[in-house]
């Protein structure tokens, strides 16, 4: 006989659990240097859908009334209602508040969504955790989609090994072990493929399914978690204690600097695991998750967790990264009323409706939301809507004319193409030329080091620069299986080819660095084995968003230069920082860009007559790199 806490019945302290992880959620984007590990909410999310969902699967499935119909219609009265207002809303705020591209971006990630496939769009566009990121309204519909995109297959999974004597186990065990273990093993390597996908994320959602399962077969469990181990506690009360420490662990000491998830994601998933296994009468689930406060706000935490990110977004993006305190609670307070309103007149009256009538509506509803989305991409992004919004757009498709100039786009700085290797390899060579007799000094490295190319061969005319650069080509990640396949036939013709058959004075590094100092180390004292002396450029200053995107959001009449110097990114300021420390521990020539261009917290980013000296967030206009290759010449960061 199992105990009535042990049926996935409705249980008020799941909805607490769900309040907690909502709230580590929206802590970490509101205030991500306090709730550094806030984003382990969404774990919490996984197990617990797992285990609810397959709860009901199971129970259906052993009354023999399972109906992949009613699965779906109720996923679909569950999921798109929210959804498709948060949606609208997006599109309605994006077309007052977005630039052009910025609009056509949301019109792709609408459309994404709907499909449930943002998780691969996002992949594309690279990295969760970078500036862009919180310029992306509906970024965090991430997780969404790799949880729709779980129970598209995961019935039909159960359906089958369900007819197999122990085949429901052997499939959630199989597929947390499988997963896991993808996750585990790949995370450091390729950290941003497992963050968003599937693979690396299925076994959060299995893990809750397994629980699910041995909840409902066995009656050995409720025995063991209600036997007494001392005088006041049973069993299930310690492991509701020891699970609530392992979740508030997570959300105390991670953060977004480790690779995740991997091994550190069992800290949050467990601690989950524990409180759900723990029962309804345990300790900290009584008197803690089923209050009526985490109640409520549990029962609330879907349309939540859709409305606060594009909210916090569009006020990130309107203020330029610069967002003030009170607009930030305000907009806080804000996904709170609209999600309660969205939970009380639309959630409700919806799911209680006739599931043959609501679920086609729906259905129908998503698709015209999908086709907005579409339009608005294939339209890119209405330019015509505002002045401001066509005068950057123009100016942008200027810089982006410009970055050819620049960096030699597609000539020397080789981009993300589908030409063959040996095509590759003779673009290089041709920029590549060594000239006898004079110093030849090798860049290497990004889009920065592009950036830096011209600066440097613009103001040293007595040197020779070998241009060897690529779009995302970081050489400390060049042992990483997420480097692109044009940076690794870059980095493999410059050093097993190129290097070997050719003299340089000088190897002078570069790009958008992240704080990876023992790969970065690895590189350097490989090419000092050579008798290669090496010049370690530091990070440029950035912005929060895109210069041009700053000066025309700007409104008021005030001076422009605080404007600018207000926003921005102080994080790379503290990366110099790093750097310069970590150069100098292990003898290495380290110039810092921050240094040598910026002082008292102003950097340079327009000219004597106000032309643009950054053309996005960071790298360098024509102009700007002519200015500052003088100031490196004059201050001689290169010479003998």
């Amino acid at each position: 006989m199992l105990a009535p806490h042990m049926r996935t019945t409705y249980r008020p302290d799941i909805d607490g659990l769900r309040a907690i992880s909502v709230a580590a959620v929206v802590g970490f984007h509101a205030l991500p240097d306090v709730a550094t590990g806030g984003f382990i909410g969404v774990d919490v999310f996984f197990v617990i859908s797992g285990f609810l969902i397959s709860g009901i699967i199971i129970d259906g499935l052993d009354r023999k009334h399972f109906s992949f119909i009613e699965f779906y219609g109720r996923r679909i009265r569950r999921i798109f209602p929210a959804l498709s207002l948060v949606l609208c809303a997006s599109a309605a705020l994006g077309w007052v508040i977005l630039l052009d591209d910025e609009y056509r971006q949301l019109g792709r990630h609408i459309l994404a969504a709907t499909l449930f496939l943002l998780n691969f769009q996002l992949r594309i566009e690279v990295n969760y955790f970078d500036t862009a990121a919180a310029l992306k309204p509906l970024l965090h519909l991430w997780s969404l989609s790799i949880e729709e995109q779980f129970y598209l297959l995961w019935p039909v999974l159960m359906y089958i090994s369900y007819r197999f004597r122990g085949g429901l186990l052997a499939l959630f065990l199989g597929v947390v072990a499988s997963s896991f273990a993808y996750a585990a093993l790949r995370v450091s390597v390729s950290p941003i493929t497992v963050f968003y996908s599937p693979l690396g994320r299925f076994w959060e959602l299995a893990l809750g399914s397994t629980l699910a399962f041995v909840c409902l077969k066995s009656a050995a469990l409720c025995a063991w978690l209600e036997i007494k181990s001392g005088p006041r506690l049973n069993r299930g009360d310690i492991a509701s204690v020891i699970g609530l420490l392992f979740v508030f662990a997570a959300i105390v000491f991670l953060d977004n600097k480790e690779p995740y998830p991997g091994a550190w994601a069992l800290l949050p998933t467990l601690g989950s695991a524990l409180l759900i296994a723990a029962g309804p009468g345990a300790l900290v689930n009584r008197c803690l998750l089923a209050s009526p406060v985490l109640v409520q706000i549990g029962l609330i935490s879907y349309p939540l967790y859709l409305w606060h990110w594009p909210l916090l977004s569009f006020a990130r993006i309107h203020w330029s990264g610069m967002v003030p305190g009170w607009i930030t609670a305000a907009t806080v307070l804000l996904s709170f009323a609209l999600a309660w309103l969205t939970w009380r007149f639309i959630e409700r009256p919806l799911r209680a409706g006739s599931l043959t009538a609501v679920a086609p509506v729906l259905v129908a509803l998503a698709v015209c939301v999908g086709g907005c989305g579409l339009t608005i991409y294939w339209r890119d992004g209405f330019p015509a809507r505002v002045e401001t919004a066509r005068i950057s757009q123009r100016h942008l498709a200027d810089l982006d004319q410009e970055k050819a100039v620049v960096e030699r786009s597609g000539v020397c700085h080789i981009n993300n193409s589908r030409e063959t290797v040996s095509d590759l390899r003779q673009k290089v060579q041709a920029c590549m030329p060594v000239v006898p007799g004079a110093r030849n000094i090798l860049v290497l490295g990004d889009s920065h080091a592009g950036d830096l190319w011209i600066a440097l061969s613009q103001a040293y005319g007595r040197f020779n620069f070998i241009q060897a650069t690529g779009a995302g080509c970081n050489p400390a990640e060049r042992n990483s299986s997420e480097l692109a396949r044009h940076c690794r036939v870059l980095f493999d013709f410059v050093n097993n080819e190129f290097l070997r058959d050719n003299k340089v004075d000088v190897i002078a590094i570069a790009a958008r660095w992240r704080a990876d100092f023992r790969a970065l180390l690895s590189v350097v004292r490989a090419y000092q084995a050579r008798g290669i002396p090496v010049v370690l450029f530091g990070p440029t200053f950035e912005y929060y968003a895109d210069l041009p995107k700053i000066i025309a959001r700007k409104r008021d009449d005030g001076a422009l230069t605080p404007y600018l110097d207000a926003r921005l990114n102080r994080e790379r300021f503290e990366l110099d920082r790093e750097m310069a420390r970590f150069a100098a521990q292990n003898g290495i020539v380290y110039v810092s860009i921050i240094d040598e261009l910026c002082s008292a917290g102003h950097c340079p980013a327009l000219g004597p007559s106000h032309e643009l000296y950054v053309r996005d967030y960071g790298h360098w206009t024509l102009e700007g790199a002519k200015a500052f290759g003088a100031i490196f010449a004059k201050r001689g960061v290169l010479d003998p």
